[in-house]
């Protein structure tokens, strides 16, 4: 029984070395808690005008411009946010309103020169479900890391 309670012991022992050796080498690897030098975020709609109640698809791509992987840590599944502002400022429309994200770490790996593009399509309804009225609109975006890049906000007119 001692031989066996020995080898038990060896194996938790080399399990709990592997984890531990694991765990910092995803820790170093994951470290990034904002886009990096030579990384970038682009906003853009598909178009600048609008007929009234014709969908809007946003896009929002992160670009790895580095010639290393670049990991983007997330504090919850919330990768990204688009918010849209009437012509006084005010918000009119939020995407992530009334959206529930998971509490969880998440982690997204961008190869060199890769990127991940992200689209959602607003629907010209306020976050109160209401049409919104004809003028310009400011679309603004928010990568959800713990430093975000400024994002250059894309204006929009709505006819």
């Amino acid at each position: 029984m001692k031989n066996g309670t020995t080898n038990w012991r060896r194996f938790f022992r080399l399990a709990t070395a592997f984890a531990l050796a694991v765990g910092l080498a995803a820790s170093a690897a994951c470290k990034s808690e904002s886009l990096l030098a030579g990384c970038s975020a682009v906003l853009s709609a598909d178009k600048a005008a609008y007929a009234k109640g014709e969908p809007i698809r946003l896009q929002l791509a992160l670009v790895n411009d580095e010639e290393d992987l670049v990991t983007l840590t997330f504090g919850s599944s919330q990768i990204y946010d688009f918010w849209v502002l009437d012509a006084a400022g005010s918000e009119v429309w939020r995407w992530s309103n009334s959206r529930v994200f998971a509490a969880v770490v998440t982690y997204i790996d961008l190869m060199p020169g890769a990127s991940a593009v992200y689209t959602e399509i607003w629907d010209q309804l306020s976050n109160d479900k209401l049409a919104v009225p004809a003028g310009a609109y400011t679309i603004h975006a928010r990568v959800m890391i713990a430093d975000p890049p400024s994002i250059d906000p894309v204006t929009i007119s709505i006819q």
